[in-house]
């Protein structure tokens, strides 16, 4: 169970997981919205423990770490409004060809290329290469 402490009106928490401390904040000032945030984290901390970082790795996650390294992101707004909650690992090249027909279906192939299916595999391929750090 996380521990939770007051900081200057805002709700941290920090748990153990596999013996690394996790501190984090829970940037809200509700005490119970603070408790619900902090059991999600350390449950995917645990879970991903346990089965390995994709297994919890989602697309928004993924994204975060992306634009974090000031990586380009002005076509990646209809992806993460697809596939926000999905895990990378259940994103399929068919999945991503089929949401480039669907977020443009009188594009060119070449738009469908340049909007969809580049910058998808950028966040996916840049996900792989930092090790799924959560």
């Amino acid at each position: 169970m996380p521990k939770l402490y007051e900081r200057n009106g805002v709700w941290h928490y920090s748990f153990t997981v596999a013996g690394k401390r996790h501190r984090h904040s829970s940037q809200t000032s509700d005490k119970e919205l603070a408790k619900d945030i902090a059991s999600k984290a350390e449950w995917r901390q645990r879970h991903a423990a346990v089965h390995g970082a994709e297994s919890v790795l989602t697309f928004a996650d993924a994204l975060a770490m992306y634009m974090d390294q000031a990586k380009d992101h002005r076509y990646l707004l209809p992806l993460l409004n697809r596939w926000e909650k999905i895990r990378i690992k259940d994103i399929t090249a068919d999945e991503i060809r089929r949401a480039a027909i669907e977020v443009y279906p009188k594009a060119a192939n070449s738009t469908r290329n340049r909007q969809v299916i580049t910058p998808a595999r950028a966040v996916i391929n840049h996900a792989a290469d930092s090790g799924h750090q959560l």
